[in-house]
């Protein structure tokens, strides 16, 4: 899927290095229903995104569960309420290793 709104929050904020982060509070709903809420709750340098899909417990019978662990295991949080799948980036906290900062962001592209 793919949602340009989501993907230039998500990639302006984790490439915006000399920028101070700001605070996020977007609700973006795909054209087949996937709602996408991405905020900084917490703290501005702490990225909250949450994706809301009306068939998640049945992707979940068929593994959806299982590849999101291993995709975003680190990333990932309690969903946020009203959410099916929450995960969360600390700005402050990135990984060291500058190929697994450009893997973040392209698992952002790829997967949104």
């Amino acid at each position: 899927m793919s949602n340009t709104q989501l993907l230039c929050s998500l990639v302006t904020a984790l490439t915006a290095n000399s920028a101070p982060p700001a605070s996020i509070d977007q609700v973006v709903s795909d054209f087949d229903g996937v709602t996408f809420h991405i905020s900084t709750p917490e703290t501005k340098s702490k990225i909250l995104v949450s994706i809301h899909v009306k068939c998640f417990a049945e992707l979940v019978q068929y593994g959806a569960q299982s590849v999101l662990e291993r995709e975003y295991g680190p990333y990932i949080v309690a969903p946020e309420s009203g959410y099916d799948f929450s995960v969360q980036v600390d700005l402050e906290n990135l990984p060291e290793d500058q190929g697994t900062h450009a893997s973040i962001k392209d698992r952002s592209k790829d997967r949104v």
